[in-house]
């Protein structure tokens, strides 16, 4: 079983105390609550998807009956489904993020497990589960993102993976992986920890934590032929270690986060329009506004932006607002055991506003995990 910790992104010695030098504006009253409490038996949640009809599905990276993970529904009204429990090896082991695919069944990486220990990319639906392909810790890479796969149309999968300085892969619908791009840690990028984004001709995008031209991270395009092209290189004043996974908008504008750097250190959020010009659309400044935003944004068809800060606020973090023209709204500050802290994965927003998301502390047994629902 894979510890909870390797989930939890690297802590800075000393966070920074800036406080920021404007006043973010605070929200109308928000309706924040537990949705539901997993238990030892299922633990450590991380992210969610919802269908049409409201249920939610996800991960648990611990419990199951070998303690290697499970795949849950959640109806609309709480009530919990155990869909698969993993298995010992060569089955996935602590699984990621789910995508749901257009033929029903859904798709996702694992950080351990497969044949080799080193990682799987899994499917599961009507007829079970099954692994896909078992990462061998050579040039395929191994422990692949915990943002799990992304779809193009043809059915092909695509992710990354995080050891060494990392490499991104593509995965066809026979199961033959190809290695599309191998991180060289140096001017190309290092570390893709935020999986990846397809567009509809093939190109893959993603995140670097470190590397580029001053180590301070990067935005990348890997093209069909596997040719790769740095579109940002984070300078520290817009931003250092960006994390989180990017999201694309119809007309091209890509938007995510950075976990350090900018105006206080605290990270922000930021934009790279199609034309390939990069600009902040909102520095975190710790204390009331929140500080190391993890897992990128989500946004909603207003054009507001949502996400979760690991630290700041009142201590542990907040699930924030950003409006398009910048203007920051705290929504809730995560309190730990009494609601819920430790956020993981991106949140989703359903299409009367509500937003969800996952949690490693809160609830009614505080450390096995949540999922939390706020009405704005």
């Amino acid at each position: 079983m894979i510890p909870k910790s390797v989930r939890n992104v690297t802590v800075s010695a000393l966070l920074s105390l800036v406080v920021g030098l404007f006043a973010p504006h605070w929200g109308n009253a928000q309706t924040f609550s537990v949705f539901y409490s997993f238990t030892n038996r299922q633990s450590a949640p991380f992210g969610v998807i919802r269908d049409g009809a409201g249920n939610l599905y996800g991960t648990t990276e611990d419990g199951g009956l070998s303690g290697t993970g499970t795949i849950y529904r959640l109806s609309p009204a709480g009530k919990d489904t155990v869909l698969y429990q993993f298995g010992p090896s060569p089955d996935a082991s602590a699984p990621s993020t789910l995508m749901r695919s257009s033929d029903g069944n859904f798709y996702g990486t694992s950080l351990g497990g497969g044949a080799f220990g080193y990682g799987t990319v899994f499917k599961f639906g009507a007829a079970g589960e099954q692994v896909l392909y078992s990462f061998t810790g050579g040039s395929d890479g191994a422990y692949p993102s915990l943002s799990g796969v992304a779809e193009d149309a043809e059915g092909n999968l695509y992710g990354s993976t995080t050891n060494g300085a990392g490499t991104v892969f593509k995965l066809n619908s026979s199961g033959d992986l190809t290695t599309l791009h191998t991180f060289t840690g140096g001017s190309d990028g290092n570390l893709p920890f935020a999986g990846v984004i397809v567009d509809a001709a093939g190109n893959v995008y993603g995140t670097t934590e470190f590397g580029g031209t001053l180590n301070r991270g990067t935005v990348f395009k890997i093209n069909p032929a596997g040719t790769e092209t740095v579109l940002i290189n984070f300078n520290g004043t817009d931003g250092t270690r960006p994390y989180g996974q990017l999201i694309r908008d119809t007309e091209g504008n890509f938007y995510s986060t950075t976990w350090t750097g900018g105006t206080y250190n605290c990270g922000n959020v930021f934009k790279l329009n199609k034309y390939g010009e990069e600009s902040v659309i909102y520095n975190f400044g710790n204390v009331p506004d929140g500080c190391n935003p993890t897992y990128g944004v989500v946004r909603d068809s207003q054009g507001n932006f949502y996400g979760t800060t690991e630290w700041g606020g009142t201590g542990l973090g907040v699930i924030f607002k950003v409006k398009a023209d910048g203007t920051e709204s705290v929504l809730y500050n995560f309190s730990g055991c009494t609601g819920a802290s430790e956020a993981t994965g991106q949140l989703i927003v359903d299409p009367t506003g509500n937003l969800y998301g996952t949690a490693l502390l809160g609830g009614a047994y505080c450390d096995d995990g949540v999922i939390f629902k706020l009405t704005p």
